[in-house]
């Protein structure tokens, strides 16, 4: 899934948090997972990966983007886990 930051501010530990892992409102990320952390929707991004350790952002600071179908890619799979339910 790919998603839009529409918040950097005040991240959770600023003075950890490495120059190359800021992530800028306005670029595009891909979803490489999503986890939860205190209770919180979070997302591991591919980009942000290949700094070789795993750094999580709170989804809220991100909007998730159409595909070329006009859908987004998690009701795509929301929709394929309902229908696979619905087949039993």
């Amino acid at each position: 899934m790919r998603v839009l930051c529409i918040d950097n501010s005040n991240p959770a530990d600023p003075l950890r948090l490495k120059p190359e892992d800021q992530v800028y409102e306005g670029e595009i990320y891909t979803v490489a997972e999503e986890t939860t952390y205190r209770n919180l929707l979070c997302y591991l991004l591919v980009e942000k990966l290949l700094n070789g350790y795993k750094v999580m952002y709170q989804a809220s600071r991100f909007i998730p983007l159409m595909d070329e179908e006009g859908e987004t890619k998690k009701k795509e799979k929301k929709q394929e886990t309902c229908s696979s339910a619905n087949d039993n």
